[in-house]
């Protein structure tokens, strides 16, 4: 289970908290990870979200930090493993 202070972290990098029954977790949007992405190639290693998902990832697929596990979970993502290597990155920054 996530700390409040962890919770809080995230909350300050962009992710959306969102509670349904048992499920609790942070959302973060492409367009706030990609950006971070451009603005610290050298974090990165001049990779980007873009390099991993296609339109119709970025439309519809998700990312997210579980709360109760501390995982970063994707769905509808081919590219899922690269995409949380980079969204680790975003929250460790």
């Amino acid at each position: 289970m996530l700390k409040n202070s962890e919770i809080m972290n995230l909350r300050d990098k962009g992710f959306k908290r969102w509670q349904n029954g048992d499920m609790d977790r942070m959302y973060i949007d492409y367009t706030t990870v990609n950006e971070w992405c451009y603005q610290n190639e050298d974090l990165v290693d001049g990779e980007s979200l873009k390099m991993y998902m296609d339109k119709r990832e970025i439309s519809s697929g998700k990312m997210w930090v579980n709360v109760k596990t501390g995982e970063i979970e994707t769905k509808g993502i081919d590219c899922s493993a690269e995409v949380i290597e980079i969204i680790k990155k975003y929250i460790e920054a």
